[in-house]
């Protein structure tokens, strides 16, 4: 497949690097608005590095688009209008309109959208869900998630932690729980230098269980933690393999009363970029439009969010 690339900061560099490693793929071009940038990039890849996406709408079979968020939506537009498959990083707009506008287009023109919600590919949290898919924890009663980024004077996406790590999350949890049924939360704002929040915490009820979310900027230092406990145990995922090991553990009830069987399985180095890419080939080798709307249901829960929130400080 005849790749081009939209966007080569450092998502857009570990997104070049995964395609120019697959057999299968092509990088056709990269668009990197960065003049300092260019020579490198061409040389690094060893294919055009162009100024403007014009040229890759015209050669690339699918765009991968991993500029700031703000001009996503016009991007993807182009792309989907163009006759291309589109793997965008998330958020794919800032509003819900937006999104629901891409994906109604990607629907139209038969294309693959998929939203870069990689952490459902990190092998810790596909393994959590294979075991939670083959009962282990028997019925669900709560998910507990916290997503922290400590980097809140550095970050230059100006969307705020809700729509940065709080969707991944928010997807992480439909992904267990199906629709979500009732949300609320709390957006704070301390330091974020954009009219956005840059601490939240949220609350669902799901089809299968309550949820509670934290997401932040402001803990100054990164950290990860996924938890679903039922009725006959738990999984937890500690840490993602970017940041170092990672650790599943898998806890088993003992009955009446005591200190749970604990099962520990470590993961090492951060996968989840090839193996997103390798399923977003599989979706558009079938023509499985199935998964397009993942990242509209996200922005239907931060919808329904808006209507009861607390906000600080915002």
């Amino acid at each position: 497949m005849n790749v081009g690339i939209i966007g080569c900061g450092n998502i857009g560099a570990k997104r070049a690097a995964v395609v120019a490693k697959s057999p299968h793929d092509q990088l056709v071009g990269l668009v990197e608005v960065d003049a300092s940038r260019r020579a490198r990039l061409r040389q690094e890849f060893n294919c055009p590095v162009f100024a403007d996406p014009a040229p890759l709408l015209a050669q690339a079979e699918a765009i991968i688009i991993s500029t700031p968020p703000q001009p996503h939506a016009v991007l993807i537009a182009a792309a989907l209008t163009a006759g291309k498959d589109v793997l965008c990083e998330k958020p794919l707009a800032e509003s819900l309109e937006e999104v629901a506008m891409v994906t109604a287009l990607a629907e139209e023109n038969g294309r693959v959208l998929k939203c870069g919600f990689n952490l459902r590919h990190d092998r810790g949290m596909t393994r959590a869900k294979t075991l939670y898919d083959q009962g282990v924890i028997g019925i669900p009663y709560f998910l507990k998630a916290d997503y922290v980024n400590g980097s809140v004077r550095v970050n230059t996406n100006r969307v705020g932690s809700l729509l940065d790590m709080g969707s991944h999350l928010l997807d992480l949890t439909l992904w267990f729980g199906g629709e979500a049924n009732a949300i609320t939360g709390i957006l704070q704002r301390t330091e974020f230098p954009f009219p956005r929040d840059d601490n939240c915490f949220l609350t669902l009820i799901t089809k299968k269980f309550t949820a509670q979310l934290h997401c932040s900027l402001i803990r100054w230092q990164n950290h990860f933690q996924f938890e679903i406990s039922g009725d006959q145990g738990a999984i937890e995922v500690i840490n993602l393999p970017k940041w170092g090991t990672q650790e599943l553990r898998r806890y088993r009830r003992v009955l009446p009363a005591g200190v749970p069987d604990v099962t520990t399985e470590i993961f090492e180095d951060d996968l989840s970029w090839a193996l997103e890419w390798q399923h977003f080939r599989r979706l558009c080798e079938r023509r499985d439009l199935r998964e397009n709307t993942q990242a509209l249901h996200v922005m239907q829960c931060i919808e329904t969010m808006g209507k009861t929130i607390l906000k600080a400080g915002l």
